[in-house]
């Protein structure tokens, strides 16, 4: 894609001294990041001589990560095109348009979709911006970790340190001494810890995400007819099972603790669910206070059951939203708009597509209702598992872990924990941040992702967070006092 900005910026910058900032992680959140910064810096005409940015991923700068990065046909994003803007430039609808991609601001449209956006947009756009402003920007196709080098400062190096015999170099000669403003890790998943036992077992599919191949390619036991597959999971990664598998398995046990999969877009109640009026907010007059609105919304999911999923309050929430925010005082209403809160129940609300659903249906799933742990497999001499769990017992070929990520286990993120640079909260299962939301309470390293987020994630989860480090990363950037006179410039990128 060829692009073309104009704009005017005023002559200051760095007070003749060289500072380097890094992002490691390149997946999806990375380059909102970027492009965050970017926008930050050419708002403030703010000169970046001096400067050098380090974009730090071993699979590329914008590669999309799982959510964006490997999306099938049939996946979703979370929210409508109109909301998945990068930044105030870079409109996602504009985008399509010109890629000359079908879409409906009502509906939600492909993840495949957001990748070129990603590239275009978010990393080749404001690497031309910072560029022209007088940064240097540099590429490394690497992984990274942290060492700590004193009490405040850290290195980049290129192996985890903390484990024994790794022989850490320097991921770049300058960086290191640096403080915790000077880089930003905006990594993704990691895998699950669930099933050590099974770990490196023929038939145990411990990821079923990979980058180049398919689950079947890596795989080629699950092509054959004969197989007998047991899922433990019924969420999303379900689905993405299903929509990879292109033969009827033998048997295809699904095992979960709801005993059911979930809600399809153009079904309102699921079978087993019930719809219920919130009626606690219903009832929301002009001088409710925020707080009272929130810890509503905190009851209305505290009624989650086997037959009331945090899904269907999701839609049952927003189907009755703009009653809720109408009765609401102006201020409150909007406050509440903004909160996490909200976004949460959005996600929630969010369902599996249709088509997923009919694919899976064509497998003739059995859904098992059981929760299923290492103690409950039982490896045969022929290689065969045999899972019991809630007085069923199932023999499989196959087992595949779909019961999700590990929010925090990225390498890099294992590597903090080791070293006592973060730790894990108790009441949030993610790791435990300052009142920034997002700097880790050990060492004031920023973290954006799921690592240290509560509730659904993704682009439009993250933006808030992306937004406000944006800004006090160019704060700290330390431009000159002294301007020249404002000049017109022009910045082309391909």
């Amino acid at each position: 894609m060829h692009g073309r900005l104009d704009y005017v910026v005023e002559e200051h910058g760095f007070d003749k001294m060289k500072k380097n900032f890094a992002i490691i992680g390149g997946g999806a959140t990375g380059p909102l990041l970027l492009s965050r910064i970017a926008e930050e810096a050419l708002e403030n005409n703010t000169r970046c001589d001096g400067l050098t940015i380090h974009l730090i991923d071993p699979n590329g700068f914008g590669n999309g990560g799982i959510a964006y990065g490997m999306a099938h046909s049939n996946h979703k994003l979370n929210s409508i095109p109109s909301e998945m803007n990068g930044n105030k430039s870079s409109s996602f609808p504009a985008f399509l348009n010109q890629k000359n991609i079908s879409f409906d601001n009502e509906e939600f449209n492909t993840r495949a979709s957001y990748k070129p956006y990603i590239k275009d947009e978010l990393v080749d756009k404001p690497i031309a911006i910072l560029r022209s402003l007088g940064a240097q920007v540099v590429v490394h196709r690497s992984s990274a970790f942290i060492k700590k080098d004193s009490s405040d400062t850290y290195s980049i190096v290129d192996q985890d340190p903390t484990q024994e015999g790794n022989d850490a170099n320097l991921l770049a000669p300058e960086l290191t001494e640096l403080t915790s403003d000077d880089f930003v890790l905006t990594v993704g998943y990691g895998g699950n810890n669930n099933f050590k036992s099974l770990q490196g077992k023929t038939g145990y599919v411990h990821n079923i995400y990979d980058r180049d191949l398919s689950l079947v390619d890596r795989f080629p036991q699950l092509g054959s007819e004969d197989v007998r597959i047991a899922v433990l999971g019924s969420g999303p990664g379900l689905y993405d099972v299903a929509n990879e598998l292109n033969i009827i398995p033998s048997d295809l046990f699904v095992f979960s603790g709801s005993g059911k999969g979930l809600s399809v877009r153009d079904v309102s109640v699921e079978d087993g669910e019930s719809s219920i009026s919130p009626q606690q907010l219903l009832n929301m007059d002009v001088n409710a206070s925020l707080e009272r609105v929130l810890k509503c919304v905190s009851d209305e999911f505290q009624t989650a059951s086997s037959n009331r999923s945090h899904r269907r309050i999701g839609l049952d929430i927003n189907k009755n939203l703009k009653e809720i925010l109408h009765n609401l005082d102006e201020s409150v209403a909007e406050e509440f708009l903004k909160s996490p809160t909200l976004a949460y129940i959005k996600h929630c609300a969010t369902p599996v597509p249709l088509a997923s659903k009919e694919k899976l249906d064509q497998l003739s799933p059995t859904f098992v209702r059981g929760k299923v742990r290492d103690e409950n497999i039982t490896t045969n001499d022929d290689g065969s598992f045999t899972i019991s769990s809630n007085g069923n017992k199932c023999e499989v070929d196959i087992i595949i872990n779909a019961t999700g990520h590990g929010r925090h286990n990225a390498p890099i993120l294992n590597s903090l924990k080791q070293d006592d640079l973060a730790s894990v909260s108790k009441r949030t299962a993610v790791l435990d941040t300052d009142h920034t939301g997002y700097r880790l309470c050990e060492s004031g390293i920023a973290v954006i992702g799921p690592a240290t987020h509560i509730g659904t994630d993704g682009m439009e989860s993250f933006a808030p967070f992306a937004d406000d480090l944006a800004k006090k990363t160019v704060q700290n950037w330390q431009p000159l006092n002294e301007k020249a006179e404002p000049q017109l410039q022009s910045i082309e990128w391909n």
